[in-house]
This record gives structure tokens, sequence and C-alpha cells, in this order.
């Protein structure tokens, strides 16, 4: 279990870096449900996925606190009705296209979260915590049916959204080689 909070923009400075995305989150859970002073379950369920800045509240007995302390707070962004496991152009097709996507991702030709590479949240089918080419080949491994579509997703978060990338490397910068003639000229 999870708390997350959707707190009200006005909360916030608005010299924050996150007060533009706090604002947007907020607008979404206003355009749904109704804030009010306790907590309750919406009937039925509204299955979302939410992004947010994670952390370990101190356990000292209070009420709406998650067993194990880990808190979402705030929330960056709210997705309703999420794409399926693999979707990251949100077109809700999991397909070459998504492959594709994730493949430039990785190589540093698509930025992480921008129109089309939108759901990146949706990108790790594989479970290894990153979003890279062993991503890419399930999904279009799914695209051609060599493997089942019905991917279970780990969440990944871009790298720029969080202090620590999760589950990738760094790339050391490729070292430029001149190329030099063989002495049989070929």
């Amino acid at each position: 279990m999870m708390i997350v909070e959707v707190i009200d923009p006005a909360c916030v400075d608005s010299t924050s870096l996150f007060a533009t995305a706090i604002a947007h989150a907020r607008a979404q859970f206003d355009a749904r449900l109704v804030a009010t002073r306790s907590w309750k379950m919406p009937s039925p369920p509204i299955p979302i996925l939410v992004q947010g800045v994670g952390f370990f509240d101190f356990l000292h007995g209070q009420t709406g606190a998650a067993p194990n302390g880990i808190e979402l707070h705030p929330v960056t962004d709210i997705i309703r009705d999420p794409p399926p496991c693999g979707d990251v152009s949100s077109d809700r097709l999991v397909n070459i296209g998504d492959a594709l996507l994730v493949a430039q991702f990785d190589v540093g030709l698509r930025q992480c979260g921008l129109t089309p590479f939108s759901h990146p949240v949706v990108c790790d089918v594989n479970g290894d915590g990153a979003c890279n080419i062993g991503d890419a080949l399930r999904i279009a491994q799914c695209d051609v049916g060599l493997v089942s579509c019905a991917f279970t997703c780990a969440p990944f978060t871009c790298p720029s959204m969080t202090s620590t990338t999760l589950g990738t490397t760094p790339r050391r910068p490729q070292r430029r080689r001149r190329l030099r003639p063989s002495s049989t000229g070929l």
C-alpha cells in the first residue's frame, strides 16, 4: 500500500520546480473527484497511474499512513485510464512504433516523456527497472506474435524527473578514431 497526496497548488511556492506539475495533477484530480477532509475509496475503484516524489515517512502512529511508511508526495502527474503496458506512445496499441520509440530513447535520439514518447511509465516490459533496448525487443516480439503482449510493467521514471537514474548506468562517450587508408588502398 502506498499513500499519495494530491495537494492544493496554492500551498506550493510559485518558484518550486514542481509547481506546474502539481497544478496539472490537481486539475486532473479535480476533473474527476471531489476532495474531502477524510479519506474514502471511490466506488467503483478508478484505475490510474501516478507519478510524484517518493519518500519514507517516519511511522508515529498517525492515521492514514501506509504500514511501510512509503508516501508519494507531491503527486506530479495522474494518468486516468492508463495505456497498456508497452504503449509508450499512448495510442492504445502496443506495436513496432512503440518499440522504435523505446530504442530511440535508449540511444539518446528521443527525449523521455515528450510526445510521441509520452508515457515512459509503461516502458519497462521486462521488469529490469530500465527503459532500454531489451524492452524495445520485447515490444517488437509482441507485435509480430513471438511473445505474449500481456506485459506487467515495472514502474519507470524518466531520469530527468528524479535525482537518480533507475536501473541504468551512464554511458561513457565514444572515442573518435581517425580512419587511415590501408597500404593496399582498401
